[in-house]
C-alpha cells in the first residue's frame, strides 16, 4: 500500500476548502448586499457596470493577453478568475496552516476574507 503524499494531500485539502469558502463568500456577500441601504445599492451599481471578476477578466484579456472577448467570454472569463482565485488561496491556506498553526486556528475564515477584500479593491 502507497502512502499517500502529505503535501499533495494538504494542497489538495486547501483546494477543496477553498471551493468551500468561495461559495460560503458569495452567499455572505449576497446576504450584505441585500441589507445595504438603497442609496448606497444605487450609487454603487451606477458606477460599477459589471461584476468585479467580469471587470478583471476583461483587463486581463485585453492588457495582458491583448485580446478582445464578446460579453459572454467575459463572464466565462470572470468565473473562472473567480473560482480560481479562491481555490488559489485554498491550496496556500493547505500549504501554510500545518507550517504556522496558530494561523491555521481561524480556519482559514480571516485569510478568505482579506484576500477577497484586497481582490475587490483593484
Amino acid at each position: 500500500m502507497r502512502k499517500s503524499n502529505p503535501f499533495l494531500r494538504r494542497v489538495t485539502y486547501g483546494m477543496i476548502g477553498g471551493v468551500v469558502g468561495t461559495m460560503a463568500m458569495e452567499q455572505i456577500a449576497s446576504v450584505m448586499y441585500r441589507f445595504e441601504k438603497a442609496e448606497k445599492r444605487q450609487q454603487e451599481e451606477a458606477i460599477r457596470k459589471e461584476s468585479p471578476y467580469d471587470t478583471m477578466a476583461r483587463r486581463i484579456a485585453t492588457g495582458v493577453l491583448h485580446v478582445q472577448l464578446g460579453d459572454e467570454d467575459v463572464v466565462i472569463f470572470g468565473q473562472i478568475l473567480h473560482w480560481g482565485y479562491g481555490i488559489a488561496w485554498g491550496a496556500v491556506y493547505g500549504l501554510v496552516a500545518r507550517a504556522f498553526p496558530r494561523f491555521a486556528e481561524p480556519r482559514g475564515c480571516p485569510l478568505g476574507w482579506h484576500s477577497r477584500s484586497s481582490a475587490m479593491k483593484r
